[in-house]
This record gives structure tokens, sequence and C-alpha cells, in this order.
């Protein structure tokens, strides 16, 4: 029974490498968005990358709820300490490893995006600034020139 619980948690965690997977890829895609100042795709992206999030942190649930439920039945406080084949330990232990190397790459690249952002951002607002003040220059420039027709200031007395 405990053997069999241990391969549906692996296979949970194989379901959440592929998620994993897939939005390190989205990650990936919205670095060349963000670079190439697509706002609509990049829009997209996110809304895909919230879906897969969601489904990550279901599918963590499941995986504290049946690692919680193998510890207590067993008595453990680590898989470790199943009695086990040592194959199936293994396996365990390489999936749990390659999600969290995954899960810092995601992250480095996550943080990379937002400064990525944060530049693009700040480059607008300079733009906007320096539009604004040429408004108001132009603005302050043509403010006497609204008349039309000339002024006499030479009276013949």
């Amino acid at each position: 029974m405990i053997e069999n619980k241990v391969n549906i948690l692996i296979n949970l965690l194989k379901d959440k490498l592929q998620l994993i997977d897939q939005y390190f890829e989205l990650t990936q895609q919205q670095t060349k968005m963000i670079n190439k100042e697509k706002v609509d795709k990049l829009n997209k992206l996110m809304d895909k990358k919230s879906l897969i999030f969601q489904k990550i942190e279901e599918l963590d649930e499941k995986i504290d709820n049946n690692l919680n439920f193998i510890k207590n039945i067993s008595s453990v406080n680590q898989i470790g300490e199943l009695n086990i084949p040592k194959n199936l330990f293994l396996e365990y232990q390489n999936l749990k490893e390659e999600l969290e190397n995954k899960i810092i790459k995601t992250h480095q690249l996550e943080r990379d995006n937002k400064s990525l952002m944060e530049n693009k951002f700040a480059e607008v607002k300079a733009e906007l600034r320096r539009v604004r003040t040429g408004k108001k220059t132009r603005a302050k420039y043509y403010q006497g020139a609204t008349q039309t027709s000339g002024y006499f200031v030479d009276k013949k007395n």
C-alpha cells in the first residue's frame, strides 16, 4: 500500500514537472515579447502562465495531502525513512531535485523579466516626461502668437 502511494506521489511530481516546464517556456517567450514590446502577446502569455500556476497550486495540494498521508500511516518524518525499494526512493529524490532546479531557474528568469519590464517602463515614463515638457514649451512659445491681425504702434499726431 505504501509503495502504491509513493508511486502516486511520483506521478504527481512528474505532472508538476511538466507544468513547471510549460511555465518556464512561457516565461522565456515572455522575455522575447518584452524585448519586442508586444504588449498584446505579453498579456496573453501572462494569462496562460496564470492558468498554469493555478494548476501547479492544485497539484501542490495533492502532493502535500499524499505526502502527509504516507507520513501518518507509516509514522515517519521523511520519505527516506520508508521501507520501500531503493529505485523508487531514488526516482522520488531525482524528481524532487529536478523540480527544485527548474523552479530556481524559472524564478531567476521571472526576476530578470521583472527587471526588464521595469526598465522598459522607466523608458516610457522618461519619453512621456519629454513629450509633456515639449508640449508645455510649445504652448508657452505660441501663447502670444494667437492674434492674426497686426498691431499698429506708431500713431501720427
